[in-house]
């Protein structure tokens, strides 16, 4: 068997356990728990999961094996919800390379810590960002953040979402009217894993809210496996969809809006970065993915760490220090295809991190300024913005 099949087989036999134990659930447990189930048997979410081969449709959605029109994708402008043109962004995607990224400017953030920031949009002119704020792991205790800055990084407003052991945000994305923010407990799937078991909600689950831009927050549905990343997909109200992935985006989970009833799971055929933050391209059916893997750095000399005194994306700068693998996807998330994909290694941040080690936000203007930006803010505690223009080949 090949590593891949073999991987794969792993992640499907890994998900399965993780329904088995949500479905072994009585009613009556369930109900207490305040759980939303979307699915009743194992059998359903396996029949979900698709491969690129496979053409079978899901709820009118067009067959898995087709990709849309992308150079003229798109939808009509007043249902973009305030997003870059899906085509533009796919044609810079398409015409990028590894190393090819101006800084344009660098937003630092005052008036509140950021904490670990997990996702970041702009809407209203304003930078909103989700983020972490760790207060005891091991015991499952923590806080959920979205924070509201203007555009020049001046604190505005904070809202503190989550329910008990589910304080971890994940990234975010808007429709033009509301900010969805996924809350996990902060481990992977829906097993306790090293978390106290006294601490874990039963048997673990997320909840997905819906957020204003003035911060009045609503909750939509949860669900019990850890939900990571959150992309709304489709051109207008009604043709909606959230495209959420999971821990490691190993998984890419299609829900319907506002009741969360899962219409299908896809396995991530991707795996040379793990997604952080997403963004839809409306209208054509695809999500910006921006991620980060560390990778075992493989030379031992300490002159190929370094150029000149500066660490060239590393995590650390001992023996067995890690390189930051980042990375930017245009995902189909009915099939986990990735149709572009490309290494983000060339720019550190002021913390010293890749691009793309958490949030990402793309848009065809920024502070007055006309063309393709892409927004990144991956530094932690006193963060900081940081505006990119592509350099397309």
């Amino acid at each position: 068997m090949s590593t891949c099949r073999a991987a794969g087989l792993a992640q499907l036999l890994l998900l399965v356990c993780c329904l088995r134990l949500c479905t072994g659930l009585d009613k009556t447990e369930a109900d207490s728990a305040g759980l939303k189930y979307k699915l009743s048997t194992n059998a359903q979410i396996a029949d979900l999961l698709v491969r690129p081969s496979d053409t079978t449709t899901v709820s009118g959605t067009s067959p898995r094996s087709s990709l849309p029109q992308l150079a003229t994708c798109g939808c009509p402008a007043a249902e973009q919800g305030g997003k870059a043109p899906g085509s533009s962004v796919v044609t810079a995607m398409q015409n990028l390379t590894a190393a090819t990224w101006t800084v344009e400017q660098t937003i630092f953030l005052s008036g509140q810590d950021v904490f670990h920031t997990e996702g970041m949009v702009i809407l209203d002119d304003h930078i909103y960002i989700s983020a972490v704020e760790v207060l005891n792991r091991s015991r499952a205790e923590g806080r959920g953040w979205l924070f509201q800055f203007d555009l020049e990084g001046g604190f505005v407003d904070k809202l503190e979402l989550g329910e008990g052991a589910s304080y971890h945000p994940g990234g975010i994305d808007t429709d033009g009217e509301y900010i969805y923010v996924p809350l996990a407990e902060y481990h992977a799937g829906n097993a306790c894993g090293s978390v106290s078991t006294a601490n874990c909600s039963l048997p673990g689950t997320s909840i997905m809210y819906r957020v204003t831009a003035d911060l009045q927050a609503e909750r939509l549905f949860r669900f019990p496996d850890h939900l990571g990343t959150v992309a709304v997909n489709g051109c207008g109200p009604d043709t909606q969809y959230l495209d959420v992935s999971n821990w490691g985006s190993r998984t890419i989970y299609r829900f319907s809006l506002p009741n969360g009833t899962l219409i299908s799971a896809a396995n991530n055929q991707q795996a040379f970065v793990d997604f952080q933050d997403c963004q839809s391209l409306p209208g054509c059916g695809l999500m910006l993915c921006s991620g980060v893997k560390n990778l075992p750095w493989q030379f031992p000399s300490a002159s190929n760490r370094f150029v000149g005194d500066q660490a060239v994306g590393y995590v650390n700068n001992t023996v067995g220090a890690q390189f930051q693998m980042g990375g930017l996807a245009l995902v189909d998330p009915t099939t986990g295809v990735a149709v572009t994909q490309v290494p983000v290694t060339a720019v550190l941040t002021p913390g010293g991190n890749t691009l793309t080690t958490n949030p990402v936000w793309v848009a065809d203007s920024f502070n007055g300024t006309s063309g393709l930006h892409f927004l990144f803010a991956p530094d932690s505690n006193n963060g900081s913005v940081v505006v990119t223009r592509p350099v397309t080949a």
